[in-house]
């Protein structure tokens, strides 16, 4: 058994997203060839956090050490959720470090957080680049996305050969697209509005009120991400490729209106400049929602060959031609692999 081809893809997008980063951002680095593979086993969320962006696909997972251990899959579930929900500054490493830092090297803003250590290298891309790069790039696959639904949805679901009487495509994907935007706009103006006016309150009794706001909106977007899905299964009628496609779209708008906002960060926007706070967070929570249920998929997906008996003893054998008994000591607690010379 060869997976070969995972990795021959895996590489070809890692290599691609490399140069349109340098081309982009600059900070051109050497990349190394790709042949070498990993022998320690990495958390879940540290692959996560470096391939989301470039290729996010089974390849890290599947090229990782002992990545079906049961035990070692359990701790990476916990690690994960601390991943995400912790605050800058509390952990290493966390998501909100990882969201900071994609931000920071498109809008070159230094607001002093750790994250920005990771992109110091990265320029601030001209105009020309931010709009075509960024912009249009963005406004195209979006585009080409909402044609393909339109078509899709211009026949009649009941007969395929009558045309579609029914919902208007540009109302519904509006509706899908935009609407989870403004529901997170309304629950965040909310909480902002809680969290001035009960502040001096709550904070005799809780001394990080503002972390147990900010836990409580992402939750609701959360909740309002997964609620949007069951709805466009509902209203598809249970049919998984309109569903699926559907939820492209709403990533592939969601993901141009992101790009508008955050490529015109500080661009003397007058009296609306003191909504950027606020339409920071309204980011931040449409970003959190979508890594938290992708990467829930990601790891439904892994769980049921965890199940597969002596499966960690099989993939390691693919992996390294050896049988891990003889070969290695793994340490399980510590995530560490040691190759002994036995």
């Amino acid at each position: 058994m060869s997976l070969s081809p995972f990795f021959e893809v895996f590489n070809t997008q890692i290599y691609a997203n490399s140069i349109m980063t340098n081309l982009k951002f600059g900070g051109a680095k050497y990349i190394f060839s790709g042949r070498g593979f990993p022998t320690t086993r990495i958390p879940f969320s540290t692959l996560y956090s470096r391939f989301s962006g470039p290729t996010l696909c089974v390849s890290p997972f599947l090229f990782n050490p002992h990545q079906f251990s049961f035990v070692e899959f359990i701790s990476d579930y916990r690690e994960f959720l601390i991943w995400m929900y912790s605050e800058s500054g509390t952990h290493a490493n966390s998501w909100i470090d990882h969201c900071r830092a994609s931000m920071t090297m498109i809008i070159n803003h230094k607001l002093g957080y750790h994250s920005e250590k990771l992109v110091e290298d990265a320029s601030h891309p001209s105009f020309t680049t931010a709009i075509f790069g960024e912009i249009i790039s963005s406004f195209i696959m979006a585009a080409i996305f909402i044609i393909v639904l339109i078509f899709v949805k211009s026949f009649d679901p009941a007969t395929s050969g009558l045309p579609n009487t029914g919902l208007s495509v540009v109302i519904y994907v509006t509706t899908i697209a935009i609407g989870p935007i403004l529901m997170n706009t309304i629950a965040l103006f909310g909480l902002y509005l809680v969290l001035f006016c009960l502040k001096s309150i709550f904070k005799r009794w809780i001394d990080k009120f503002g972390v147990l706001i900010n836990t409580i909106a992402r939750t609701f977007a959360i909740i309002n991400l997964v609620s949007t899905i069951e709805y466009l299964w509902i209203i598809e009628s249970g049919k998984p490729v309109n569903a699926i496609l559907s939820v492209i779209v709403i990533s592939a708008v969601q993901r141009f209106v992101f790009k508008v906002i955050t490529n015109f960060y500080g661009k003397k926007l007058g009296f609306l400049s003191i909504t950027q706070p606020f339409r920071d967070k309204i980011i931040e929570m449409s970003l959190f929602a979508n890594d938290f249920v992708l990467g829930h998929i990601l790891l439904f997906m892994l769980a049921p060959i965890c199940l597969i008996p002596r499966i960690d003893t099989l993939h390691f054998i693919i992996l390294f031609w050896s049988k891990p008994n003889k070969k290695s000591v793994f340490k399980k607690n510590s995530n560490d692999f040691k190759t002994s010379k036995g």
